[in-house]
């Protein structure tokens, strides 16, 4: 028998969730476990939520899936705003007649043909299949047909878009979610005419453009908006980036692959998946993200990957992305309501759950299990709380006075969802409700686009024969897998032991094998059979046929040549932090490190901001991390474990250190915030009220005024952290920071409603909604702090603090040796003057893409001995039009020039020290500085210089060399467009 049950567990003190944490006394032992005993990852924001909602009012989710079919397909109803759908005989894209179904009851600007939205109508089709029906032959209409005119063929796209008669370019969310849904539409009806060829040509289409975005240098780039496939090339529109997009092509591309069996499929896959592995920040946009896990999960098992499952599904929970922050998974209580687990926005005035992403949420995650049952627990528990919460979308399962749409009664049954759940809205909280009236752009708040979503939970989740334990089926939403027995997961919520009713077994006599203990926990069964779940545990349960041989094949258990699950893997867990969690003085630690049966842990090791902290087997007591020994700002708390038999498991957290005392540019709490200025022009006022400062608008000229600090220096080439604490805001509130000479100031935090903890990346947000932002080093700025919105706008603040982020200074020893084209690929994009770098091989470009268009890359930042006078020798081999070098020293107002704008080739050498001192008389460069190079191309849009030798050294010494050698790259601007590999910064507007 093939076991996967724990045998080592470490428990190191238990944490407080923030704060000033004391020194907890705890064991730290090695013990022997049960053989029921389970393996399993946590996700951190699951830890947080309760074994068993309450109150437990589980809806039929899969009738309620049926009746919304029969409401919205029946194109006969009577009543206002009825009916909901309506027949399209437009013939877009094909000679049959289709349908339309409103996104909204009473939508202003919809209802006629070709105002239709695939992401709504494919959701329909697609939940109400999951649920049992058959749309391809209900009622003498083959609804899954009718979708093909989204394949918009007749306008030469050839892709499958959001609407009949469009263009591409414009969202990848909303250009591959629809793709998304055909593709799981052709796994279960690929008889309907048509289905297969149209996804075998969007597959192709999808390859090609992930091999223009960068997988023709095999380092694939979708930090963009959309990619337009009348131009073959990606789009950005200087608002927003959607990096999220590689998890869709991932998806599409895999499914492809699974599907035909073409291994260009799956090498899009990879060239999609890898671009995530290498994402340090969370690319969250939209739902995309949501199939990150799953792929990560699919492709570790069945393509040999080794996806970083985890981070990728923190991503979803968490919150936190640089695409867009403030999304993921409610751990609160709204009123007398509990919301756990709900997806949405955790900012907008303090939280805004969606129900089409919570119901997408679990298609998409429902199915990590079959390949990964680690998070068997986790997602079982998350699904729980999810299916019990969801509830509160529907008009019949909150009170009246807390919903927008009580005056439709077009829906009796309560079928349509509000599109949202808002934590306050006017003073009630929770409130039901949506964007339609909210911005007067609809009649009501009841979404069709969420509630057509809501088969991924009907045809996913059933009850049992006890309350609080669901069974999930993770075949349902895990499209093109091959031949598979029937899997299930089961979590148990309850504080004993429950008999689980597993039914539906059959006449023929089977067993039931669990892959989260590895064990057979019931043989020769058929009907139904009783299975015992311990408590707080989870099981996915497999129907095998009865009596059948394991093997062991690939890192796989197979059964008859069936996949049934992956080899048991050990795993880590840093227990009750959560991501970006502020913490101050000493902390203890909990870490919980197994290991499979028979194989035991050998080694723990522990980093902090990356100094070791332990490594061993077994942590001592008291193990404790002293934050005050760091500087303020985000470390990584990095834990690994391996087993004797060398199988690996890993897992990080980023902590935010935010100690008293600590260097600060600038802080102030509510007193202090109090005794700032009116902003000039724009006035308002502050007072100090209970702990907080109220900053009110007095503006004269109406809605838009607050205050500003005292004048201080900021350095705009190095990392400035905001951090504001926003009790509660009446309509909107800003943050600027304002450079002396400037009329106005710049966004750093664009006018909104949102209220919290934010920590905001200043450079960072300022560069994304100026592009073109010119400032450098040092300049004399203020911060201002302003309430929006409305006549008296009001936004209470508790306190505001500003400080450097540590950049790790790269020392001397560790470039040596670094002498290939991809050392490139650490350099970035120079803030003032955005740039890439493109390295193919032995080849190195490096191309402008600044408004100005003078752009290029800055190496990380170096300390350099000047006494030692360092040289920097470069060979240049071709050049579009001129190249220059510049080098920025920490402190500095402005970069020093050591190569003017020129068009030479050939090699170049240069006296570093020499040079910026015949330049500036009066500068004495001496000792080691904080430096950076800075290479440009410049002179037209997409300019390019191409080296082929780049070398930093000591001539006096054989000391410290930096080597990095491309050879020339001989293509033209066309091939140059798309090679984009650096991680460019999201843009916003202005």
């Amino acid at each position: 028998m093939l076991k996967k049950t724990m045998v080592l567990l470490l428990l190191v003190a238990a944490i407080p969730v923030g704060g000033l944490a004391p020194t907890v006394e705890a064991s730290s032992q090695e013990q022997t476990q049960n053989a029921s005993q389970p393996v399993q990852k946590r996700i951190h924001k699951v830890q947080s939520m309760p074994n068993m909602p309450q109150p437990y009012l589980m809806k039929d989710w899969k009738e309620l899936t049926r009746s919304y079919d029969r409401f919205v397909f029946d194109f006969t109803k009577q009543g206002e705003h009825l009916p909901v759908g309506w027949w399209d005989r437009t013939h877009d894209n094909m000679n049959e007649e289709t349908f339309g179904l409103m996104s909204y009851v009473g939508k202003f600007s919809q209802g006629g043909d070709g105002s239709q939205e695939a992401i709504n109508m494919m959701a329909a089709v697609l939940g109400a299949t999951l649920a049992g029906i058959d749309k391809s032959n209900q009622d003498g209409h083959n609804y899954v047909k009718m979708l093909q005119t989204f394949y918009n063929k007749d306008n030469g796209e050839n892709i499958i878009l959001n609407n009949t008669n469009t263009v591409s370019g414009q969202s990848f969310w909303y250009e591959l979610l629809p793709h998304v849904l055909f593709y799981g539409l052709t796994s279960y009806y690929p008889e309907v005419d048509q289905m297969e060829e149209i996804m075998r040509t969007t597959a192709d289409q999808w390859h090609d453009a992930a091999y223009e975005l960068g997988g023709k240098y095999n380092r694939a780039n979708f930090d963009y908006t959309a990619f337009n496939f009348h131009k073959m090339e990606p789009f950005i529109n200087d608002k927003w980036t959607e990096p999220d997009a590689a998890a869709g092509v991932a998806v599409l591309e895999y499914w492809a692959y699974a599907k035909f069996k073409d291994p260009k499929y799956l090498q899009a896959a990879e060239w999609s998946m890898d671009f995530l592995q290498r994402q340090e920040e969370n690319p969250m946009y939209e739902v995309l993200t949501y199939f990150a896990p799953y792929m990560a999960a699919r492709m570790n098992a069945e393509a040999g990957g080794n996806y970083d499952v985890h981070k990728m599904i923190n991503w979803i929970f968490d919150g936190g992305s640089v695409a867009r922050n403030g999304w993921g998974v409610m751990t609160e209580k709204w009123g007398d309501y509990d919301v756990q687990g709900l997806m949405g926005s955790l900012t907008d005035n303090g939280g805004y759950a969606f129900a089409m992403n919570t119901f997408a949420a679990a298609g998409a995650l429902a199915p990590v299990v079959r390949y990964d049952p680690r998070y068997a627990h986790d997602i079982g528990k998350w699904m729980l709380n999810t299916a019990n919460n969801a509830r509160l979308f529907y008009a019949d399962s909150i009170p009246e006075d807390l919903q927008s749409g009580v005056a439709w009664k077009g829906d009796p049954e309560h079928v349509i969802p509000y599109e949202g759940l808002r934590k306050t809205y006017k003073g009630k909280t929770p409130f039901a409700s949506g964007d339609p009236t909210v911005y007067y752009w609809g009649n009501t708040d009841f979404s069709l686009y969420s509630g057509s979503y809501v088969g991924f939970l009907g045809g996913l989740i059933q009850e049992t024969n006890v309350d609080g334990i669901l069974r999930i089926d993770t075949l349902k939403t895990d499209y093109f897998h091959d031949q598979s027995y029937p899997t299930y997961l089961y979590y148990n919520p309850h504080e004993s032991a429950k008999s689980v009713e597993v039914t539906g077994l059959g006449s023929t006599e089977v067993d039931l094998y669990d892959t989260v203990t590895g064990q057979t926990v019931a043989r020769n069964v058929k009907g139904n059979a009783m299975v015992s779940i311990p408590a707080d545990q989870a099981a996915v349960i497999v129907v095998l046929p009865a009596g059948m041989k394991m093997t062991m094949k690939d890192h796989n258990i197979w059964v008859d040549g069936v996949y049934v699950a992956p080899e048991a893997k050990p795993v880590i867990n840093l227990l009750s932090l959560q991501q970006k969690q502020l913490v101050q003085g000493v902390l203890p630690l909990n870490i919980e490190a197994l290991g499979p049966e028979e194989d035991a842990v050998k080694k723990v090791s522990l980093t902090f901001a990356g100094q070791e902290i332990y490594s061993g087997k077994v942590p001592p007591q008291n193990l404790t991390l002293d934050t005050t020994k760091y500087s303020n700002g985000f470390h990584d708390l990095e834990a690994s474990v391996t087993t004797k038999n060398g199988l690996q498991d890993t897992t990080e957290l980023q902590l935010f250190v935010s100690n008293k005392g600590g260097a600060s540019i600038l802080s102030a709490d509510a007193e202090q915030l109090a005794a700032w200025q009116p902003i000039g022009v724009m006035p308002g006022g502050a007072k100090a009220v209970d702990g907080t400062a109220v900053i009110t608008e007095n503006n004269p000229d109406g809605g838009y005024g607050g205050i500003s600090s005292a004048t201080f220096k900021l350095d705009f080439n190095r990392k400035p952290l905001a951090v504001v604490d926003v009790n509660s805001v009446s309509s909107n509130w800003a943050l600027q920071v304002h450079v002396q000479g400037e009329p106005w100031g710049l966004y750093i935090k664009q006018d909104g409603p949102e209220t919290g903890h934010f920590v905001i990346d200043v450079m960072k947000a300022m560069r994304s909604r100026h592009p073109d932002l010119a400032y450098i080093g040092e300049q004399d700025v203020e911060l201002w702090l302003v309430a929006a919105g409305a006549e008296g706008a009001q936004a209470t603040v508790e306190r505001l603090d500003l400080f450097y982020q540590d950049e790790t200074m790269v020392q001397p020893e560790d470039w040596l040796g670094k002498n290939k084209a991809a050392d490139l690929l650490d350099w970035t994009p120079i803030g003032s003057m955005t740039g890439s770098v493109v390295v193919d091989g032995d080849q190195a470009m490096i191309r402008e893409e600044n408004l100005l268009n003078r752009g290029g890359i800055a190496s990380p930042k170096l300390l350099i001995d000047m006494d030692k006078n360092p040289f920097v020798t470069l060979d240049v081999t071709e050049v579009t039009n001129e190249w220059s070098l510049l080098i920025y020293l920490e402190g500095a107002s402005e970069p020093y020039t050591i190569q003017p704008p020129t068009s030479k080739i050939g090699e170049q050498s240069y006296d570093v020290r020499q040079i910026i001192e015949e330049a500036h008389p009066g500068l004495e460069l001496g000792g080691v500085q904080k430096m950076q190079l800075w290479l440009v191309a410049e002179g037209d849009d997409k300019a390019t210089v191409t080296l082929k030798n780049f070398a930093l050294h000591y001539p006096s010494t054989a000391g410290w060399t930096m080597a990095i050698t491309a050879a020339a790259i001989v293509v033209g601007a066309a091939a140059l467009l798309f090679g984009i590999l650096f991680k460019k910064r999201r843009r916003a507007g202005l």
